[in-house]
């Protein structure tokens, strides 16, 4: 389902359109080059919109973001690592993790913070 960083962005934007002006007002950093995507990359972008973007979600999107988290958790590895570490730890700092928990996997939901 998603095999790159790229893909998952993609995936993302499709759902929340704002995560690409997110994502583009990051890149516009002189950081002296293009920093690479990686999982980590486009779920920090996230978060930084996500209660926003979340609360204002109806339940068919809701349920296709979360389809996405639960996946990314099952597949283990920089997958899994990326959406525990930069989104499902910070969940409740953040304000969403009522939104989500009832959505997802138990593997997830242990992943909640």
């Amino acid at each position: 389902m998603i095999n790159t960083p790229e893909e998952l962005q993609h995936k993302l934007v499709e759902l929340y359109p704002s995560l690409e002006k997110e994502l583009e007002e990051e890149d516009g950093f002189d950081y002296g080059y293009k920093p690479e995507i990686t999982y980590h990359h486009v779920w920090m972008a996230f978060t930084i919109i996500a209660n926003e973007c979340l609360t204002g979600s109806d339940i068919k999107t809701l349920k296709k973001f979360c389809y996405i988290v639960n996946y990314m958790v099952g597949e283990g590895g920089d997958k899994e690592n990326s959406v525990s570490t930069c989104l499902l730890e910070h969940a409740s700092q953040i304000g969403i993790i009522k939104i989500i928990k009832p959505y997802l996997v138990s593997g997830a939901k242990n992943e909640l913070c």
